[in-house]
């Protein structure tokens, strides 16, 4: 049974239970459903059949060559990509035990690139990744949702002198 979602907004909703006990649909991953379904009132006054396809996905989005890129004094872009289309999102901070910051792609793909900012000069940052598609199934990069980190840039000043003819009193 679907059941109109709001007055006469024309979207419905149901439910299908997936699993092997009696009662309930069997499915298997990357196959699909198909439903035939009859509408009382197809927005003409008339009763109409309708036929609906859904893809099952069970699994969440494989992650591979993650890589920091762009690190300056104050940013880092965080690079990965995924099997499928998937939100992407980077928690980070100062320890692995304190990642509260956090980034995220806006729009689902399968490259994603976050920028990280407000970052501090010399400092160790430790982060995790993850990625969401399109039906809410996540996945963590790294053994179980493991931290990495980076280290950004730092200043570097550089003084040379050849101490040319003879050194002066005081230096060696």
């Amino acid at each position: 049974t679907l059941n109109e979602i709001g007055d006469a907004s024309g979207f419905f909703e149901g439910a299908v239970e997936f699993g092997e006990e009696e009662g309930r649909l069997l499915v298997v991953d990357q196959g699909s459903v198909t439903v035939k379904y009859s509408d009382a009132d197809d927005g003409s006054g008339n009763p109409s059949e309708f036929t609906a396809t859904a893809r099952i996905d069970c699994s969440p989005p494989g992650i591979s060559e993650l890589s920091v890129t762009k690190l300056t004094e104050s940013e880092a872009v965080v690079v990965w990509k995924t099997q499928e289309e998937a939100i992407g999102r980077v928690r980070f901070g100062k320890s692995c035990a304190d990642t509260t910051l956090e980034a995220r792609t806006q729009r689902r793909a399968m490259l994603h690139e976050v920028l990280l900012t407000g970052l501090d000069v010399g400092t160790q940052y430790f982060y995790t990744i993850s990625a969401t598609d399109t039906v809410g199934n996540v996945s963590r990069a790294g053994e179980g949702g493991s931290c990495c980190s980076f280290f950004t840039s730092s200043p570097l000043c550089h003084f040379e002198d050849d101490i040319e003819p003879e050194p002066v009193e005081g230096w060696t």
